[in-house]
């Protein structure tokens, strides 16, 4: 019969040993299984150095085999809690000044990036998610390595993670996080979307307190009064719903030429659409009214005198219409076909009026995008010298058409 030792090595000692020679060795597949089955035994889960080597291999596992097994992360950084939880002077991490932890958030923050520059944005919500988590501790715990800190506030990786999340349909999980830059205030170019999401997400869901918060905190940071128009009218489905928001934001607004311009022209395109709408008097008279107004604040606009005078043309042409089918038969009749040419003349001469305006404006300062306006304003030019007869201003405008 053999002799035995009076003292041996305990158990959890020699699994610990084991795990180590395959950390050494790099075979952290092995490790692994190793590791997992060490934490079988409950009792096992107050070894404090377990938990490291844990946080270590499991970050190993990832890098080296499953960089989209992003509960292999989150398991590397609870173990890596869960060991300075058991030793509260850190031992083995200070060793290495708590490199795994940077480690950690690194490969997070790559693997992240990596997902997201291939559109894979469920996966790169998950590992921006576990690399803000691993930052926000590691700045919480006034960590470093090698001089390297993160910033109070990583107002970049807070927009990636949202919007990573929001890309993968995940609006609700979103939001925080955009909520967190808006709270902030944080301002800059890629920002701006940040405001109108917010604003359009809590319309949606009729939290007017917060949707007029976040709309009045974008139009603070970016005065663009164009911007904020397109994304108060967002995505209404007709043209009721759009006109009745226009007339909400004037009345809040009487005075801003964006708003009517932008009225002025969805105004004139439902109006003189090929079938004349139910409502065409009314609209036309608002139409009217809107164009007006625009050009005593800004007489100087170049699309404010175009789309008057395209709508003084249109009335031209409806007038005339209207001329071609009355009867001189009655006194009656007579007397309205002369009112009726009287209206007629008056829009001939806005016409000129608005038409010669916008020509003037477009030609100082032509461009690609205006091209086409200047050309209709000659156009009109050259219709109302044929109708008053006057063939030299026909033929100079005529020229003026063939140089553009």
């Amino acid at each position: 019969m053999g002799i035995f030792p009076f003292f041996t090595l305990p158990a959890f000692a020699q699994d610990l040993q084991s795990i180590q020679r395959s950390i050494a060795s790099s075979d952290y597949v092995l490790a692994k299984k190793q590791i997992d089955s060490f934490f079988i035994d409950k009792k096992n889960n107050v070894d404090a150095p377990a938990w490291y080597y844990k946080g270590r291999i499991y970050t190993e596992v990832v890098r080296q085999h499953h960089k989209g097994n992003y509960n292999f992360l989150q398991d590397a950084f609870k173990a890596f809690l869960r060991y300075q939880e058991l030793d509260t002077q850190n031992k083995l991490m200070q060793l290495n000044n708590n490199l795994d932890l940077f480690q950690l958030y690194d490969l997070s923050y790559n693997t992240a990036a990596d997902f997201y520059n291939d559109k894979n944005y469920d996966l790169a919500y998950h590992h921006f998610k576990i690399a803000l988590s691993v930052e926000d501790y590691i700045r919480r715990k006034g960590f470093s390595f090698q001089g390297k800190t993160f910033p109070a506030f990583d107002t970049s990786l807070i927009n990636l993670a949202g919007s990573a999340a929001y890309l993968s349909n995940k609006e609700e999980e979103a939001i925080p996080y955009f909520e967190r830059l808006a709270n902030a205030k944080i301002g800059g170019e890629d920002y701006k979307g940040v405001y109108a999401l917010l604003y359009n997400h809590y319309s949606r869901k009729n939290d007017q307190v917060k949707a007029t918060r976040y709309l009045a905190t974008g139009k603070e940071i970016y005065p663009d009064n164009e911007y904020w128009i397109k994304m108060e009218l967002g995505n209404l489905p007709g043209y009721k719903e759009r006109f009745a928001r226009y007339e909400q934001l004037l009345q809040r607004q009487p005075g801003n030429f964006d708003v009517m311009m932008d009225y002025s022209v969805e105004l004139f395109n439902y109006v003189y659409a090929d079938a004349q709408p139910a409502d065409f008097e009314t609209r036309q008279a608002r139409l009217q009214s809107l164009l007006t107004r625009a050009l005593n604040l800004q007489p100087q606009s170049a699309m404010a005198n175009f789309v008057m005078s395209q709508h003084a043309f249109n009335q031209v042409y409806y007038l005339e219409d209207a001329a071609r089918g009355m009867k001189e038969d009655t006194p009656a009749e007579k007397s309205k076909k002369q009112t009726l040419t009287i209206k007629l003349d008056q829009k001939y001469e806005e016409l000129l009026l608005f038409s010669l305006k916008a020509y003037e404006l477009y030609i100082t300062d032509l461009r690609p995008e205006t091209k086409e306006n200047c050309r209709k304003a000659l156009n009109q030019l050259v219709i109302y010298f044929k109708k008053k007869k006057q063939d030299d201003k026909v033929m100079y405008y005529q020229e003026k058409l063939k140089k553009l």
